[in-house]
């Protein structure tokens, strides 16, 4: 199941990666998730067959992670660094 929860997560990352932090920050991605607007990253895990209830708590704890990597990477690219992975 860590797998899967991780799998969401890259998904989620990606996402945060996307987009601009300053306009949506780890409030909004939480305001999101509680209304289901990411219940849809699950598809293709086995988490995809986790009610909402149970869902939504795994992908709300993976939001500072993914933000942190999306700020990390955010800061290396406006220092003309770019990471490998």
């Amino acid at each position: 199941m860590a797998g899967a929860a991780r799998a969401a997560g890259d998904r989620h990352a990606a996402l945060c990666e996307d987009l601009d932090l300053r306009l949506a920050n780890k409030r909004v991605f939480e305001s999101l998730v509680k209304a289901g607007a990411f219940d849809s990253l699950a598809t293709g895990t086995p988490l995809a067959s986790l009610p909402s209830n149970a869902l939504r708590p795994r992908l709300t704890q993976a939001i500072d992670a993914a933000c942190a990597a999306s700020a990390a990477s955010c800061s290396a690219d406006g220092k003309g660094q770019y990471s490998s992975s």
